[in-house]
């Protein structure tokens, strides 16, 4: 005889997963796998989910009846996965979850993971069949017609990855630029250290912050300086300059901090936002001809909206980041096909994002 083990909630991330065993004598082949807990019908028992010696959650189980139970667990996809895992290889016939088959499911099944309420008005958008309708016009259209509304889509596919997944942006320049006091200010709390000490920062921080409507990951880095072999804990702040210069390369787009009052100091890199810090220790007169410039210290509100602004413009990024009703592809894999169709007058790939097929 089968039981059967399926998932009831939605597939993902969730406070709770709650699986369903049904089948005949369902109640007795779940107690099996847990000697010693007695499971009987309108009992709710709380136990101990272990695979070879291995802890894996508590449950609450629910014995609605001997054809009938639920297990409650933590609602971590890695946890039910290997649940559904080690019941099927005890013998339960488990009904893994189907997952999205459209357009408007991904984009529903997508819409709790937003993170901020933009992003998840786009993805709501997309689930009422905006995207599905702005390619079915495209389809309608002679080719060299239809190029600019395939580019306008590739537009908002590129955006739509910020939206969802946040850019990256990182803070550098030499030590005592300012970093961690704009980084601060940028985040709206004292996320980083500040001291006036030359190489506080030597990790990396990492926080999530929101530039207008866009989420954004900010990275403050440890300063760049030359550094004696000799001197206290120059390699541990070696080690971080590193990790600063690895974090400059992945970025979407690197602030380099230059003080307003030092004299010189190393070439900003190709493609970084220069942001002269420390405005309030110069004359304003030397200010005339500095595109950026802020007084993080004095006056962070000022500076995170300057530097707010440049960031955005930097990424081309709209002040407003959801347009109601606009058909936006909203999956790495749909700028790709986008880019294609660009290319090639072959209709099938507009179809085969119609049918949502990567």
């Amino acid at each position: 005889m089968r039981v059967r083990l399926r998932e009831l909630t939605p597939p993902g991330t969730g406070a709770i997963s709650v699986l369903e065993v049904s089948g005949p004598a369902a109640l007795e082949r779940l107690s099996r796998q847990f000697p010693g807990k007695r499971l009987s019908p309108g009992r709710v028992v709380l136990l101990r989910l272990a695979c070879g010696g291995e802890e894996l959650d508590e449950a609450l189980v629910w014995c609605e009846s001997d054809v009938r139970a639920e297990v409650h667990v933590h609602g971590s996809p890695p946890l039910v996965k290997r649940l559904l895992a080690e019941f099927a290889r005890a013998g339960f016939d488990t009904e893994l979850p189907a997952g999205p088959r459209t357009l408007e499911e991904r984009a529903l099944e997508r819409v709790p993971l937003a993170p901020t309420a933009a992003g998840a008005r786009m993805l709501l958008d997309q689930a009422e069949g905006a995207l599905r309708r702005e390619v079915l016009r495209l389809l309608d259209l002679p080719f060299e017609e239809r190029k600019a509304g395939l580019s306008l889509l590739a537009l908002r596919a590129r955006r739509a990855r910020t939206l969802l997944e946040g850019a990256r942006v990182v803070l550098a320049g030499v030590v005592n630029a300012g970093k961690s006091t704009l980084f601060n200010a940028l985040v709206g709390s004292e996320r980083a250290l500040v001291t006036p000490e030359a190489g506080t920062t030597r990790d990396l921080v990492i926080e999530r912050a929101h530039l207008g409507h866009w989420p954004v990951w900010l990275c403050d880095t440890a300063g760049e300086r030359a550094l004696e072999p000799q001197e206290s804990g120059a390699r541990v702040e070696a080690a971080g300059q590193e990790l600063g210069r690895r974090a400059r390369g992945a970025a979407d787009l690197v602030l380099w901090l230059v003080p307003a009052d030092a004299a010189s100091g190393p070439a900003a890199p190709t493609g970084a936002l220069v942001v002269v810090t420390r405005a309030d220790l110069v004359p304003s007169e030397r200010l005339k001809h500095v595109p950026l410039w802020v007084r993080a210290g004095p006056d962070p509100r000022d500076a995170a909206e300057r530097v707010t602004q440049a960031i955005l413009e930097a990424l081309g990024l709209p002040a407003r980041a959801w347009e109601p009703g606009a058909a936006v592809p909203f999956e790495s894999w749909m700028v790709a096909a986008l880019e294609q169709a660009l290319r090639d007058e072959d209709a099938g790939v507009l179809e085969r994002l119609l049918e949502s097929r990567p």
